[in-house]
């Protein structure tokens, strides 16, 4: 906040202190900013919300600045210039909104796609594509993709991350000017591209256990009533396995938490590869794991919890022997029930496995 520009900064910090408190989910702002020379920048800054905690207090927001220094300076210049200039201007605001409908979403697709349209205004074209290069595969991200005249790399931190592709009308073809536009054009989607790039990976990280590989429990929560509704839609039970490592705590106190992290890294990995693409697994909290087994029935479902017990003995590499604690719980396809409630059952089972000795899989109920 020391470097806004002191005329900026009430608007600034507002717009933050409403981010943090949770009546917005993401803004936007246009200020001035101490450049490193000490001139001031025009920066439009730009942030979006990607989780809260649950208390609703921020815990992870995406956010990137532009220089729009150049635009500022081209708007000042512009107030009393002649018919050419007013003409820039339209321009300019154009590159504007289009800039904002870039850095306000975090749906690229959708924005792309009302770009190309508001890009129309100044520079007239037949057709029009935004590509994305990811993986080394090119994706169509909007637009129609036809035969172009004029390709734009979409370049950001040296990087080449797409390719914008233009035919223009075959009566008049883009002039200098019009040239100049479409760049600055290419320039924003790319700032935008990148963004949604970093946001991607940001919510994938979010959702991915980094020690397990597996799912994390918010995202378990988020995928979990779709594949119960799809259950429900197709008359096949559902299943949910609950499971602990036995005596984690001791493990590690004795052998440490480096062998406490291997031995969730490889279930996390043997749970990996025993279950079906259709299955959903998570690493839930410590050292419990929650998996949802749809259209799969209580033998089927026990047979499996047993698979897995006896694959994390064999998988685990620790000095003393690694045994697993299940519990199980399978709704009839005819009973619509909610995924807090099967796991609660299946964490019944779990707490029945204990008590029974451990290194076994129980029922939620005889």
């Amino acid at each position: 906040m020391t470097l806004v520009h002191p005329d900026d900064l009430p608007t600034v910090r507002h717009l933050y202190q409403l981010t943090c408190r949770g009546e917005d989910e993401g803004n936007s702002a246009e200020f001035r900013f101490r450049a490193k020379d000490g001139s001031w920048r025009w920066v439009h800054c730009a942030i979006a919300v990607v989780e809260r905690d649950c208390d609703g207090r921020l815990a992870l927001y995406v956010g990137r600045e532009l220089d729009i220094t150049q635009r500022k300076e081209l708007e000042i210049a512009l107030a009393n210039a002649t018919e050419d200039a007013k003409q820039r201007a339209r321009e300019s605001e154009t590159l504007r909104q289009i800039g904002v409908i870039l850095s306000s979403t975090t749906d690229p697709q959708q924005a792309v796609a009302t770009a190309l349209e508001r890009a129309q205004r100044v520079i007239p074209h037949r057709s029009a594509a935004v590509f994305v290069v990811r993986d080394g595969e090119t994706k169509l991200v909007a637009g129609n993709d036809q035969p172009a005249d004029i390709s734009i790399p979409l370049i950001t931190h040296g990087e080449e991350i797409g390719l914008l592709s233009v035919h223009a009308t075959d009566e008049h073809p883009l002039n200098q000017q019009q040239m100049v536009v479409l760049r600055a054009f290419a320039d924003q989607l790319a700032v935008a591209l990148h963004a949604a790039l970093l946001l991607e990976q940001t919510r994938q990280l979010a959702m991915t256990d980094s020690l397990t590989g597996l799912p994390t429990r918010r995202a378990f929560e988020l995928q979990a009533p779709q594949r119960i509704a799809l259950a429900a839609r197709t008359d096949k039970h559902i299943s949910a396995l609950m499971i602990d490592i036995d005596h984690f705590k001791q493990l590690n106190d004795s052998s440490g938490h480096a062998a406490g992290d291997r031995v969730l890294n490889q279930l996390g990995t043997a749970l990996c590869a025993s279950l079906r693409e259709s299955d959903l697994a998570c690493r839930y909290g410590g050292d419990e794991f929650a998996v949802l087994l749809p259209g799969t029935g209580a033998a089927e479902a026990r047979a499996i919890a047993e698979r897995l017990r006896s694959t994390a003995q064999h998988a685990a590499t620790t000095e003393r022997p690694v045994t697993l604690s299940i519990g199980v719980v399978t709704v009839p396809a005819q009973q619509r029930c909610p995924v807090n409630d099967m796991l609660a059952a299946a964490d019944n089972g779990l707490y029945r496995a204990k008590r029974g000795g451990r290194d076994r899989v129980a029922p939620a109920q005889d």
